[in-house]
């Protein structure tokens, strides 16, 4: 795993294009090439089904984070990557913020995969992993509701969140196409 510090690159403060804005986009990413071609690098890699390593975007309020993050959604998703940007909050478990996106793609996959067994399979695994963390999709003024499908058993149902959470991406990248890959950034 990289961690890669942000820091200003020579520009005095005043005239640096980033400044605070919760991933507003700057007129240019300056100097910040060598992080958009290591994370280019790293989804072609993992395409042709070749190990790469995660990396973690570190630095200041302000220098361009979540930018970044944003910027390498859409470059998976230009390489035809289903690709998802999920905002932590203290308030919510990783369960809860997984749920609903992961939900979205495995439908997505299923649409397109006129309903595989592997994506039922996936489906399955993500109602497993909702019963064992006691997680539920929340629809707006809907309340909660739940996947109609049984869970499957001995999946994503240990109670351990490092390994059930495993279980659940492994079962969602395999449930599509073999040409579909999912690419999953969190900010904070």
């Amino acid at each position: 795993m990289y961690t890669i510090n942000i820091v200003y690159e020579g520009k005095l403060p005043v005239q640096n294009p980033f400044a605070p804005g919760a991933g507003t986009q700057p007129p240019e990413l300056a100097g910040r090439n060598s992080i958009l071609d290591a994370a280019d690098i790293a989804l072609q890699r993992l395409k042709g089904r070749r190990p790469s390593r995660s990396f973690i975007l570190v630095g200041l309020r302000g220098v361009g984070k979540t930018v970044l993050l944003n910027r390498i959604r859409e470059m998976a998703q230009e390489q035809g990557y289903y690709a998802l940007l999920i905002e932590a909050h203290e308030e919510k478990s990783l369960p809860a913020l997984l749920i609903p996106p992961l939900r979205k793609i495995l439908l997505q996959l299923d649409r397109q995969s006129q309903i595989s067994d592997k994506t039922k399979r996936a489906l399955r695994v993500l109602r497993s992993f909702m019963s064992r963390f006691q997680a539920k999709l929340k629809v707006g003024e809907l309340g909660e509701i739940e996947l109609g499908i049984e869970p499957e058993t001995g999946t994503a149902d240990s109670g351990d969140l490092e390994m059930d959470l495993g279980d659940l991406l492994l079962s969602s990248c395999r449930s599509g196409h073999r040409k579909k890959y999912i690419c999953l950034s969190s900010d904070r």
